[in-house]
């Protein structure tokens, strides 16, 4: 009997096949153009066949080309997971049929631990490294300023550090990363944020899982909000962190890094932790000085630019900028459920000369994180060579907050 219905949920894969169909998918693009989409399905529901008995085929007209799809087991179930390659117009739709077969694959996305830090590549390139060692501050600078559980460096397709630690001017600051900065916790306020004080940071705590295959790679991990009492330390907040990068391209063929990110934040004790309204803190970037504001440019999803940009609220925010005498930039969207959305930011004006950036949702309102409960905060980064558009930053926004459908008939 034929069954049709629709599964949302969202993960590997290549090869041949004998035509026992299993399930047909029907990929709507929906009301955005689509390239290079990442699109899932849960599969328990629809099989329980060994995932090295399945493969995936596209139809195109009366062909069936091979797909590079991946499995992997999340919270809702195994999810099946392929890109929606090249280009789909608005309104169009794409068939796939899953089949049983033999298929063959080598790991594209891989994750190596380098003693203290999480080394992604995509095939031989440099991606990023997630520090989860301590890096200690500069000769004379306190001690207070250590810090764990980070992303540095971050590179560019075309091999360009993109991220700064430990600068100078601010030395709480580490590449890519995302303290909290006006916490109040059992009646006291911690900077989790600035680290000068000393009352609070964030650490790196342990590794969850490594995840390498030919179609996306990652890794999850748990880090510690950690308030220091006099003669102890107290837990404030856990915090789990997710981070998956996709074997994608852009139009005109040239690798970019796209990958997820997410934060899922929930209070480590009986005591609720109230996140005050301040002028930044979350998820940041202080970029490469190369990037400053003669070689870069700042836009957001409004219009808004380095002249007019801080405390606007907004879908996404790239920069472009030179380094090592290349063009490229990074790209930063904000999901739709994500607490205060569409978030504020915190934008350095051109006055600051060098480039920092992040989405700050409690810029302009407390979060309080209760007790037993979890938040999560989800972004996804486009790094990429070259220049980027608010027209393709868009398109690249609604691929993440408004994915295409999938419909599935089921054969068996």
């Amino acid at each position: 009997m034929r069954k049709l219905f629709l599964i949302i949920c969202t993960g590997l894969i290549l090869s041949q096949a004998k035509a026992e169909e299993i399930a047909v998918f029907t990929v709507s693009a929906g009301h955005s153009d689509r390239f290079d989409t990442p699109v899932g399905i849960g599969l328990d529901p629809i099989t329980f066949e060994a995932d090295t008995n399945l493969v995936l085929y596209e139809r195109v007209k009366k062909d069936k080309v091979p797909v590079t799809f991946q499995i992997e087991q999340q919270s809702c179930g195994r999810v099946l997971s392929w890109i929606l390659s090249s280009v789909t117009k608005a309104g169009e739709k794409r068939k796939y049929v899953l089949e049983k077969g033999v298929r063959t694959y080598v790991d594209v996305i891989t994750v190596k631990d380098g003693g203290d830090e999480l080394l992604i590549r995509s095939g031989a390139d440099k991606v990023m490294a997630y520090h989860y060692g301590v890096a200690l501050p500069p000769q004379g600078v306190p001690y207070e300023f250590r810090r764990s559980g980070f992303i540095h460096p971050l590179w560019s397709p075309t091999g360009e550090v993109l991220t700064h630690i430990q600068p100078k001017d601010h030395y709480h600051h580490f590449g890519i990363w995302n303290p909290w900065t006006k916490v109040t916790f059992e009646g006291e306020t911690i900077d989790f944020w600035n680290l000068g004080e000393g009352k609070g940071a964030v650490r790196y705590k342990s590794l969850i899982a490594v995840t390498s295959g030919v179609l996306s790679g990652g890794f999850k991990v748990s880090q510690e909000h950690v308030v220091f009492k006099p003669g102890y330390e107290k837990i404030a907040m856990n915090e789990l962190i997710n981070v998956k990068l996709w074997n994608v391209n852009d139009e005109s063929g040239k690798k970019v890094w796209l990958w997820d990110f997410t934060s899922t934040l929930n209070g480590a004790s009986e005591s609720p932790v109230v996140i005050n309204e301040y002028r930044y803190a979350g998820f940041s970037i202080r970029a490469t000085p190369e990037w400053n504001v003669n070689t870069s440019s700042i836009l957001t999803s409004e219009g808004k630019t380095r002249k007019d940009g801080d405390g606007t609220t907004g879908r996404w925010m790239f920069c472009n900028g030179k380094a090592g005498g290349n063009l490229s930039g990074i790209l930063f969207l904000s999901y739709p459920a994500n607490f205060n959305h569409p978030e504020p930011m915190r934008i350095w004006p051109e006055s600051s000369h060098d480039v920092f950036m992040n989405f700050s949702p409690t810029k302009n309102k407390d979060w309080v994180i209760e007790a037993g409960k979890e938040y999560a905060l989800r972004y996804r980064v486009v790094v990429y060579s070259g220049e980027m558009t608010a027209a393709r930053a868009e398109q690249y926004w609604q691929d993440f907050a408004n994915p295409p459908g999938i419909a599935v008939e089921i054969k068996q």
